[in-house]
């Protein structure tokens, strides 16, 4: 998916492995699907010996910060430079640093926001500031950036988590974040409430949600697309499954191994269309 220039496209068009480079969606260059590509590759070389992820990253670095992104995609910066510490000297202590401030810098009071524009109580899709700035915090010995982060943690996830997501629309994306969140506060802080916090989220895939019923179905292996006006959405996405499984990784690694492949039904769906 990565293009010469070493950005990268988002989605491809077809079974035949199309990379659909037009759309707005998918155009390479798009700040999001870069920073999830580069983030996932820092973390990937780590297990796996393959000399294409150094090249990869190698090229994709040059873009991190040519151009100005929101603060939730700056985020993924930062995860990604402390993956790459000391390998790349483009993302060094001062870069890391400097995009901290940036984040920090993009809050409503105690509120870490996604972006400059975005008003009200921020979304929780691949919002991921308060869990960036608390493990920075710990690299660069910053406890002020990890205050930032514990103060809005405190308001933007607590709340929502406690009421079991109970709000118009939730998916496994915003979950997963919550999830991760609270459990890399709950490491560096070691205040029980954020563990607290971390097991309660974990319990909306088993049905501690508004619509009473699991979104995780474990006897198949497979993760619904969230929770919608209190119903469950029971199509079945890549990035529901994807992200679910982040959440829930070791329950998730424990039921895989008892799956019968063979018998595993199809999505709970009555529409052919929603089975992608």
């Amino acid at each position: 998916m990565q293009r010469d220039d070493g950005r990268w496209c988002n989605f491809i068009k077809d079974w035949d492995g199309d990379i659909n480079a037009d759309t707005r969606t998918s155009v390479a260059g798009g700040h999001f699907w870069h920073a999830r590509a580069m983030l996932a590759l820092a973390n990937g070389r780590t297990y796996f010996d393959d000399e294409r992820i150094e090249d990869a990253l190698r090229r994709g670095a040059t873009h991190l910060d040519d151009v100005e992104v929101p603060a939730d995609v700056r985020a993924l910066h930062v995860l990604t430079a402390i993956a790459l510490r000391g390998q790349d000297p483009r993302l060094d202590f001062s870069t890391i640093t400097t995009w901290c401030d940036e984040i920090a810098e993009c809050r409503s009071g105690d509120v870490l926001m996604n972006s400059p524009d975005e008003t009200g109580r921020p979304h929780l899709w691949g919002h991921l500031q308060e869990f960036a700035l608390s493990r920075a915090s710990v690299v660069l010995e910053r406890p002020d950036f990890l205050d930032v982060a514990e103060r809005s943690a405190s308001a933007v996830f607590d709340g929502v988590i406690r009421s079991g997501f109970d709000q118009p629309q939730t998916s496994p994306y915003d979950v997963a974040t919550s999830v991760l969140t609270m459990s890399e506060l709950a490491t560096t802080t070691k205040n029980l409430k954020f563990d607290e916090l971390h097991s309660l989220a974990r319990e909306w895939f088993h049905g501690r949600n508004s619509a009473g019923t699991p979104v995780y179905d474990v006897e198949n292996g497979r993760v619904a697309d969230g929770i919608d006006k209190g119903c469950l959405n029971a199509s079945s996405g890549a990035e529901s499954n994807i992200e679910g499984a982040l959440a829930l990784l070791n329950e998730v690694i424990v039921h895989a191994g008892t799956l019968d492949v063979e018998s595993i039904k199809a999505p709970r769906t009555s529409n052919p269309k929603d089975l992608s």
